[in-house]
């Protein structure tokens, strides 16, 4: 999906990113020149801690903005209110950091 965001989506102008799985090259996120922002749990099983500490690291060494936000106790999903892993608190501030987020990046495009 990165990796491809110009060709499919020319007009990309921030991303946000909901638990999901992680591009960890560098030469690959290189290329992005829009804000990122992510969310993801700190009991997910299917993304690990490492994984999101090296992208937020990686995408800090390239010099790209980006807030990537992990949330601890939460699982996988935890923003889906019909899942087992819902955690409202935790989905109610994802929400709002993502609506600010929009906000910020999106008022002029």
């Amino acid at each position: 999906m990165v990796t491809a965001h110009r060709t499919v989506l020319p007009d990309l102008n921030a991303i946000a990113i909901y638990y999901g799985q992680l591009i960890l090259a560098g030469e690959a996120l290189d290329g992005l020149d829009m804000p990122i922002i992510g969310f993801f749990g700190e009991d997910d099983s299917s993304i690990a801690v490492e994984d999101v500490n090296n992208f937020k690291l990686i995408l800090t060494n390239l010099g790209k903005t980006a807030d990537i936000n992990l949330y601890p106790g939460v699982g996988h999903a935890f923003a889906n209110p019909s899942g087992q892993n819902y955690t409202a608190a935790a989905a109610e501030d994802a929400w709002a950091r993502t609506i600010a987020f929009f906000a910020r990046y999106l008022q002029n495009t």
